[in-house]
């Protein structure tokens, strides 16, 4: 008996598209296990994301704040009253 879906054009695409999945699918587990393995070490980096512009930036628009960001050439003082109350 012949096997005849092995002369279609669908039994490549099956194949190819299996072998391209399974290409895809090993890195992705290879991955997923590393991530599982590798040890969390604390480096001591953190990032902090803030809700309001940081001090260097603030152009004003909050009632009671006055605008602390420097001028062009100019630097903040970071003693400032202004500054501090940030």
């Amino acid at each position: 008996m012949e096997n005849k879906c092995r002369g279609t054009p669908g039994f490549a695409k099956l194949i190819v598209r299996s072998v391209i999945l399974f290409f895809i699918a090993v890195p992705l587990f290879a991955m997923a296990d590393a991530a599982k393995a590798a040890p969390k070490e604390n480096n001591g980096i953190y990032l902090v994301r803030m809700l309001q512009d940081p001090v260097v930036a603030y152009k004003g628009g909050i009632a009671g704040l006055n605008a602390t960001k420097p001028g062009i050439g100019q630097k903040i003082d970071p003693t400032a009253p202004m500054s501090s109350g940030m």
